[in-house]
């Protein structure tokens, strides 16, 4: 099942993905992180909730906001407002809610461009 982007009044997107053969609409927002799982990605939610779709994750990036997400592996997407420390050293980026996301050497340089690092 494809994700459909919806505009609400409030201004926040939505996406619908289908579970148990009912619709449910998620925040993008508040959606942490996606990862691949063999032929689906599973969405993590800032309320620790997850969510199964069967969309390619290069789809998925462009059904999200791709200014808010950034794909930092090749089996993950992170939503940029979630990260609290990356971890050059050992190539891990921690999010709010204590997960750990793997970060790929051909990602690394695009992350570090979108962060706001002041030195």
């Amino acid at each position: 099942m494809k994700a459909v982007t919806e505009k609400a009044t409030t201004g926040k997107e939505k996406i619908f993905v289908r579970e148990n053969g009912r619709l449910v609409r998620l925040t993008i927002e508040h959606i942490i992180s996606v990862q691949t799982d063999s032929k689906y990605c599973v969405l993590t939610m800032k309320s620790g909730q997850r969510h199964s779709v069967r969309t390619p994750l290069f789809e998925l990036l462009e059904e999200l906001r791709p200014g808010d997400f950034l794909r930092v592996h090749r089996s993950w997407l992170v939503n940029l407002s979630y990260i609290e420390m990356i971890a050059l050293a050992e190539s891990t980026i921690f999010l709010s809610g204590g997960s750990e996301v793997p970060l790929g050497r051909v990602y690394r340089d695009e992350l570090m461009y979108r962060v706001r690092l002041v030195e």
